[in-house]
């Protein structure tokens, strides 16, 4: 298990030790991975908790920095690296989703426009058959 400065050291030191905390905590509010927390008491003896990383976590950071690299949006960049095939699977049904609903609302604007169109053209057909 690996420490945020050893993930850090790891990793080249390409990014700050913030960054890598502040995408850890996103990386948990954007996909379906959680971190190993561990436990410890500090000298007040009051117990805190901290993140420690897999091998695999390690290698996901890795790929999310080659990622960041080739200028691929932050949070696009997590999705990919750090969400379950499960998850990417999710979140693909959702896009497509989004998209249909967007369709349908257009089907309707086009399907109101043909109706007023109609409504128009009827009106002008009564009109010319009174005369």
């Amino acid at each position: 298990m690996f420490s945020f400065e050893e993930i850090y050291k790891e990793l080249g030191e390409v990014v700050a030790l913030k960054t890598l905390k502040s995408w850890a905590i996103k990386i948990e509010k954007l996909t379906d991975r959680k971190f190993q927390r561990r436990y410890a008491k500090n000298t007040a003896n009051h117990t805190y908790s901290y993140k420690v990383f897999s091998r695999g976590d390690l290698l996901d950071f890795k790929q999310l920095i080659l990622l960041r690299k080739e200028h691929v949006l932050l949070d696009e960049a997590i999705e990919l690296a750090f969400g379950s095939e499960e998850w990417k699977k999710f979140q693909a049904n959702k896009k497509e989703l989004l998209e249909m609903k967007q369709d349908l609302k257009s089907l309707l604007e086009l399907s109101k426009e043909i109706i007023a169109d109609n409504s128009y053209l009827k009106q002008k057909i009564e009109a010319m058959e009174k005369r």
